[in-house]
């Protein structure tokens, strides 16, 4: 059973990254599948590379970026 359990908690890890992209792509009306959908993903995987954790700390950054 160790595979399920390192499974979830992958699931786990990653679930506030794909909220955040969810989000991101609402507010930004554009599609997950789309390039621009691609380029947010890769950046939101940057940003947890960085340290965030969170679904509003990953929107938070996304929209400081856009900001600059």
């Amino acid at each position: 059973m160790p595979r399920v359990s390192y499974a979830l908690n992958i699931v786990d890890d990653f679930q506030p990254l794909f909220e955040a992209l969810s989000e991101w792509c609402r507010e930004q009306k554009i599609n997950a599948d789309s390039l621009a959908g691609s380029a947010a993903a890769s950046r939101l995987f940057d940003f947890v590379d960085q340290g965030c954790s969170s679904k509003t700390q990953l929107l938070e950054a996304m929209r400081s970026e856009l900001s600059h």
